[in-house]
């Protein structure tokens, strides 16, 4: 566990110093807010294709891996504070990418939708799954959209 705390923490310094390298990059190498014709924007970024290239590698390719090396070091520590719970082993030892994640967010984001349904039918049970199950049989972007409308909360952009 020792050698994971330590490769976590080389990659929480990564991941902070690749952020504080991608915006003095983007902000100075490829500034693009001070040119205004959208041409101009194009050719600049295709005169500076090889140091995006490069600023792309570093920020967001090689992040993510450190991104997954931290996302397991802090697991192991908490799960170190849990007395060893394994309840979420299956969880980690699967592939973490984006899509697995965006499952998280979106149960975040719905859950406030899914009290008020509960609170709608009267805090029943039984009531609040049969309104569930009718709202299963909706298309996934209208169904959030409800879910969303449901907790008072702008529908935005569906994920």
């Amino acid at each position: 566990m020792k050698t994971l705390q330590k490769f976590g923490g080389i990659a929480a310094l990564y991941l902070a110093a690749a952020y504080i390298v991608g915006m003095i990059g983007f902000l100075t190498v490829v500034d693009v807010s001070s040119v205004a014709d959208p041409v101009q924007k194009v050719a600049l970024m295709a005169d500076n294709l090889a140091f995006l290239y490069i600023l792309h590698l570093i920020v967001y390719v090689v992040w993510g891996i450190f991104m997954i090396i931290l996302a397991l070091a802090l697991y192991e520590r908490l799960k170190a504070g849990w007395g060893g719970y394994s309840g979420y082993d299956g969880w980690f030892a699967r592939e973490l990418n984006n899509a697995r994640l965006n499952t998280i967010a979106n149960y975040y984001d719905l859950v406030p939708g899914f009290e008020r349904l509960l609170e709608l039918n009267g805090d029943d049970l039984e009531a609040f799954y049969r309104a569930a199950e009718r709202l299963k049989k909706v298309a996934k972007a209208e169904r959030h959209e409800r879910l969303r409308a449901l907790a008072g909360k702008d529908a935005g952009p569906q994920r």
